[in-house]
């Protein structure tokens, strides 16, 4: 998953389950920034990845092959954390 520029990935919130169904991924990152930059960072790259986005606006929720991928974008003070969930449809 591509990151803002400043972010780095939390490796310890990290976990991966390949299942016959499909897979399940959860992972975490945190920056310095804004919620609504990196909410656009994300709604500007996902497309070029072909990702769909299917969630309400305040949302980030996308569809690909049959997986759906939910972000998850909090400000804590002056860091910003994002929280990914991959799982089947």
């Amino acid at each position: 998953m591509p990151l803002p520029a400043g972010f780095t990935e939390d490796s310890a919130a990290g976990v991966a389950f390949d299942k016959p169904g499909g897979r399940i991924i959860e992972a975490a990152a945190r920056g310095t920034g804004s919620v609504p930059a990196v909410v656009t960072f994300y709604r500007n790259v996902l497309p070029e990845l072909g990702w769909t986005e299917s969630g309400q606006a305040e949302n980030l929720v996308w569809q690909r092959d049959g997986e759906m991928l939910r972000i998850e974008v909090t400000g804590i003070g002056a860091e910003v954390a994002v929280r990914f969930h991959i799982a089947p449809q």
